[in-house]
């Protein structure tokens, strides 16, 4: 048989055997729901949830569930301040875009998360993360991931708060991952918070250092990394105590801009990673327990896709 009509006989056979891709509804939030959480829970697998640019203070929670959101009109922002928490996925699928998370995640635990996904798979699109301080506690990390098996961000930035000044608040990572089978960052920058200062309990007593500093990304245990085009920052380390009579404390240790422990393995392209100031200073790429980093070439920047994560065009004039 000529070549040219196996290779019509393979086209055929996927035509007929391959299953489709099947895609859900649109659900627009607040048209058809006031809240992004209940189009959350009405929402069947493969739904797409467009919500109109604005502001909502309401903790999204994400379960078992395959789902795609992002912000109306495309190119816009949605603005999530919650007072706790902004997002947690668990055993999911989603893809969002177009998200703002902007919250000091209120509570009393000693590390607290601003967007958390577990077992999962999560790519995550011209969105921002950013921890604020608050004024009596350790400061909120941006993001964690754990036990995943995807994660992608593209157009991503990420702060971690600053620890409270005075008790040696800690302060926030931008990202963490463990334990992650692929992590995929492209264009994006993490920035750590700087840790709070030192403090004493009183004349006669013990000085406690400086806080060190947040990373800007944390990994451990995750054996497929990939970095391009992108910014990385260490947080300063919070000051020391000087005390009477020349006694005191030292100031924390900076962040590292990328720390990979425990057998990760980083590539990385066109990298801009620092450490922040501290006792001792964080470094660009801190390397511990078994884990490797290898510079690789930059990956082609592609074009931009002109059809939205969500809507398709027909989609947006339906939604004027």
């Amino acid at each position: 048989m000529p070549a040219y009509r196996n290779i019509l006989v393979v086209k055929i056979f996927l035509l007929l055997f391959t299953p489709l891709v099947t895609f859900g509804d649109v659900i627009v939030v607040p048209d058809d729901y006031m809240s992004i959480q209940d189009a959350i829970d009405h929402a069947a697998n493969n739904d797409r949830i467009t919500v109109r640019t604005g502001e909502y203070t309401e903790t999204l929670n994400i379960s078992d569930k395959t789902l795609t959101l992002a912000a109306y009109p495309p190119g816009s922002m949605v603005y999530m301040k919650p007072r706790y928490s902004g997002l947690n996925i668990l055993r999911s699928d989603v893809d969002l875009a177009g998200f703002s998370f902007q919250t000091s995640c209120e509570g009393t635990s000693y590390f607290r998360y601003i967007v958390t996904v577990h077992s999962s798979r999560f790519v995550m699109t011209d969105s921002e993360i950013i921890a604020l301080f608050h004024s009596d506690n350790n400061g909120a990390f941006g993001m964690e991931c754990r036990d995943c098996d995807y994660i992608e961000m593209n157009g991503c930035t990420v702060i971690g708060a600053d620890g409270a000044p005075a008790f040696s608040y800690i302060a926030g990572t931008a990202v963490q991952c463990y334990d992650t089978t692929k992590v995929l960052c492209l264009n994006c920058e993490f920035t750590g918070g700087d840790g709070g200062s030192g403090f004493s309990t009183g004349p006669g007593s013990s000085y406690y250092p400086g806080a060190p500093g947040g990373d800007g990304f944390y990994c451990s245990e995750c054996p497929d990394v990939s970095l391009a085009y992108c910014r990385f920052r260490g947080g300063n380390g919070g000051a020391g105590v000087i005390g009477q009579g020349g006694s005191g404390s030292d100031p924390g240790d900076g962040g590292h801009g990328i720390h990979a422990r425990d057998y990760s393995h980083i590539q990385g392209a066109e990298l801009d990673s620092e450490g922040g100031n501290g006792h001792v200073d964080g470094e660009p790429i801190h390397l511990v327990n078994g884990s490797t980093y290898q510079e690789v070439p930059p990956p082609p920047i592609p074009p931009p896709d002109p059809t939205p994560l969500c809507v398709t065009v027909k989609e947006w004039m339906d939604l004027e």
